[in-house]
């Protein structure tokens, strides 16, 4: 008789254990589904940032390309022309102009890795793979305005 007058408490104790753990389950599993949705619009955001910054830098790069190749025609015309009146011969102008951008293609294509992949992957891994330094600033200046109201308060 005794026992089953201790074992019904531990029974009812364990029931009202297992109502709190289902509620504190339920809370956990709420929250991990919110923290989800944060990291998964966190993630979008920036992918849009990453791809915002890639598009910006190749719309760039062509526009910068078209213009400088317009410069370059430009002066090849004009150095053709100086040739021509020092040369003589039009066509010869041609091939020596030609010859010289063929020489400076050349040497751009040896020199490749030191002018174009080497900057260009250490700015992508600058950009996308280092912290920004932006958080710690304003971090820093917050902090350092607090202290200067903080002494600003103690002198008055």
């Amino acid at each position: 008789m005794t026992s089953t007058k201790i074992l019904l408490p531990i029974t009812t104790l364990n029931r009202r254990l297992n109502i709190m753990q289902d509620k504190d389950l339920q809370n956990t599993i709420d929250e991990g589904k919110q923290l989800w949705l944060l990291v998964e619009k966190y993630a979008k955001l920036e992918l849009v940032e990453k791809l915002t910054f890639l598009l910006t830098v190749f719309i760039l790069g062509g526009i910068l390309f078209a213009l400088a190749s317009i410069a370059l025609y430009c002066f090849c015309m004009y150095l053709v022309t100086a040739l021509e009146a020092q040369i003589g011969n039009m066509a010869l102008s041609y091939v020596i102009v030609g010859m010289v951008l063929l020489l400076a293609a050349f040497l751009i294509y040896l020199f490749r890795k030191n002018l174009i992949s080497k900057p260009l992957i250490r700015s992508l891994m600058k950009e996308y793979f280092e912290e920004k330094e932006d958080d710690e600033d304003e971090q820093k200046m917050s902090e350092e305005t607090k202290a200067a109201k903080l002494s600003r308060s103690t002198e008055a």
